[in-house]
């Protein structure tokens, strides 16, 4: 998760309490179960507010990151979350919707000004799509995802519709779940910064 926010000048230790409950209003999971900081951009017109992003991060995905780099011998120094590093690798794109598709979850980020402003991880990513074709054509859960990968067509054309096999259908619907997130993630930034700005979609994974 990642919010784009302008909060009031305060103390460190009143800021971390600040961002508790900033964090709180958008996470849908007990606050406990998550990482959270604050990194300040810059100060606004008012010399009493301070604009920055909130990042939160699940906790148990952080902890296994670090056990694994900890078995390497490694020493870890910091975790930078996906939308930081789309922002350090795609310095030319400025205004940018990014719709990262992985293996369980799917990362949408939305940039303006090569700043991430808002990021959502939805569970919804291959394994998703692999499971539908599995469910439909009733197949393990391997050759499935074999399919997948293989098997041009799996998604239908939507330039040149044809007959929609009960498949087709299927990964449809899962198609516009995702649709539906992505539009969400763009409507509640735009209901609060009516100058918001897509030029590009990248599409990863």
């Amino acid at each position: 998760y990642l919010q784009q926010t302008v909060l009031p000048q305060m103390p460190v230790a009143e800021l971390k309490e600040a961002i508790k409950w900033e964090v709180e209003k958008y996470i849908p999971q007990a606050i406990d179960n998550y990482y959270f900081d604050f990194a300040a951009l810059d100060t606004t017109s008012n010399p009493l507010q301070v604009k920055g992003l909130i990042v939160a991060a699940r906790r148990q995905a952080v902890d296994n990151l670090v056990a694994l780099i900890k078995g390497a011998g490694l020493r870890p120094v910091a975790v930078e979350i996906e939308p930081v590093v789309w922002q350090r690798t795609c310095k030319e794109v400025k205004n940018a919707l990014v719709v990262d598709i992985g293996g369980r979850i799917t990362q949408i980020t939305l940039l303006q000004g090569g700043c991430p402003v808002v990021s959502r991880a939805i569970d919804l990513g291959g394994y998703t799509f692999t499971q539908v074709i599995a469910s439909v054509l009733d197949l393990p859960y391997a050759e499935a995802e074999r399919l997948k990968q293989r098997q041009p067509g799996l998604l239908p054309d939507i330039v040149r519709p044809v007959e929609l096999s009960p498949l087709h259908r299927a990964l449809l619907q899962t198609v516009e779940e995702l649709t539906r997130e992505i539009q969400r993630t763009v409507s509640f930034y735009q209901e609060q910064h009516a100058g918001m700005q897509i030029d590009q979609l990248l599409l990863a994974g």
